[in-house]
């Protein structure tokens, strides 16, 4: 049937800054350039869906660690930082506090539009509740994942990590990739 792709960036806090709909038939891959274009971060986490070549040639060149495991059928396997990884769970969450609401997970508006404002009202919903006591600081990189992002920065300052994931929502259909920054 006709799906909706949502494909997110987390901050290292589990909030959403920005987010891409894609058709579901679309790959998830073409969702991650408009979504870091213009953003300033250190380490891309995110699942094996989004390895490929493109994307990890423009991560190094912005100076930015790729934290992608490698797919199966790659013929060379790229090693990454699994003690990162562990932190992509944040885009999960995300997923999940957003589908608690039925408007949002089930897709009732008609408009890609609507939709989206949808989703930034929950978006900035959940990132205020989250502040008023919620979860707190809860999503900072600690331990051996923050010592060796911060190896990987230098100087440059605290880590500022990027987790991108994508979920399919609802019924519906996407007319075309928007992107709502």
């Amino acid at each position: 049937g006709l799906n909706t792709k949502l494909v997110a960036l987390a901050d290292a806090h589990g909030n959403l800054p920005r987010f891409v709909l894609l058709p579901a038939q679309r790959h998830e891959s073409i969702g991650v350039e408009p979504l870091i274009t213009g953003l300033d971060f250190d380490a891309l986490i995110a699942d094996k869906a989004f390895d490929n070549n493109v994307l990890r040639a423009g991560l190094n060149e912005r100076g930015a660690l790729a934290v992608i495991p490698a797919k199966t059928n790659r013929k060379t396997p790229i090693p990454h930082d699994a003690e990162m990884y562990k932190w992509r769970h944040l885009v999960e969450n995300l997923f999940q506090r957003l589908k608690e609401f039925r408007r949002i997970a089930t897709r009732y508006d008609k408009t890609d539009a609507s939709f989206a404002a949808a989703i930034y009202l929950v978006g900035a919903f959940l990132a205020l509740n989250r502040g008023a006591g919620g979860a707190g600081e809860r999503g900072v990189l600690e331990g051996d994942a923050a010592q060796r992002a911060e190896e990987h920065i230098g100087d440059r300052g605290e880590p500022q990590p990027q987790l991108v994931g994508t979920h399919r929502l609802g019924r519906g259909a996407v007319g075309e990739q928007i992107e709502l920054a």
